[in-house]
C-alpha cells in the first residue's frame, strides 16, 4: 500500500484509491502516518483532532474515530491501526509513506552531494520532488498539526530544490534552469534560489 500526505491524503492499494471519509478520521490517520510504527499518545491525537474544544469524553470519541478509520481502510489494512497504551499506532513501513520516503531520499542525496556525485544527487532529488502533489495535508483540517508539519515539509522541499539546482549547475545545465527558476520565483521563499543562480 502507498500512503500519501504530500498533497491531499490518499491511500492506494494495488492501484485503487481508498477513500477516507470524514475530516476528523483523516486527521487521526495523518497524525499516525507522520509517526509510523510509533505510539502516538491519545491526548496528542485528541489535541490534533479537536484542539482546545475537546468533547466531554475525548477517549471515547477518539476510539469511535479509530473504529471508523479501520472501516475505511478495509479488511487488508484494518489491522495496521491498533490500540497500544498510551494511545494508538499504525504499523506501516515508513518507506510506504511519501513524507518519509521523501525525507529518506533527501538524506541520500545529501550524501551524494557531499561526495560530489552530482548525477546521483540530481536523480535522487528529482525522484523525491516528484512525490509532491500539492500542499502537504491539503485536506486534513487540523490547524495545529498541519501548520507545524507544512512548515517543516516546505522547508525540506526548498532545501531539496536548492540542492537539485546546485547539482544541475555542477552538471552544466544552467541554461536549462532559467525557465524553471522564473516559474519557481512565483512561489514564496524561492526568490533566493534564482538570486543564487544569477550570482554565478
Amino acid at each position: 500500500m502507498r500512503w500519501s500526505l504530500l498533497g491531499p491524503l490518499i491511500i492506494e492499494d494495488e492501484g485503487c484509491v481508498l477513500p477516507v471519509a470524514g475530516a476528523k478520521v483523516r486527521v487521526v490517520l495523518a497524525a499516525l502516518l507522520l509517526e509510523p510504527g510509533r505510539v502516538v499518545p491519545a491526548d496528542r491525537l485528541a489535541e490534533a483532532v479537536w484542539g482546545e474544544r475537546q468533547p466531554k469524553n475525548p477517549q471515547s470519541a477518539l476510539h469511535n474515530l479509530v473504529m471508523r478509520l479501520r472501516r475505511s481502510l478495509g479488511a487488508r489494512a484494518t489491522g495496521n491501526v491498533r490500540a497500544c497504551q498510551p494511545g494508538y499506532v499504525i504499523d506501516v513501513d515508513p518507506s510506504e509513506v511519501d513524507v518519509h520516503a521523501f525525507a529518506d531520499l533527501c538524506r541520500a542525496c545529501r550524501d551524494a552531494h557531499r561526495a560530489g556525485d552530482w548525477t546521483g544527487c540530481a536523480r535522487l532529488l528529482r525522484t523525491a520532488l516528484e512525490l509532491w502533489r500539492g500542499d502537504p495535508l491539503a485536506d486534513v483540517p487540523a490547524p495545529m498539526l498541519a501548520g507545524r508539519e507544512r512548515l517543516r515539509l516546505e522547508e525540506l522541499r526548498l532545501d531539496a530544490l536548492g540542492l537539485r539546482i546546485d547539482a544541475d549547475l555542477q552538471l552544466g545545465l544552467g541554461d536549462e534552469l532559467i525557465a524553471e527558476l522564473c516559474d519557481l520565483t512565483e512561489e514564496p521563499g524561492l526568490a533566493a534560489i534564482k538570486t543564487t543562480l544569477e550570482d554565478r
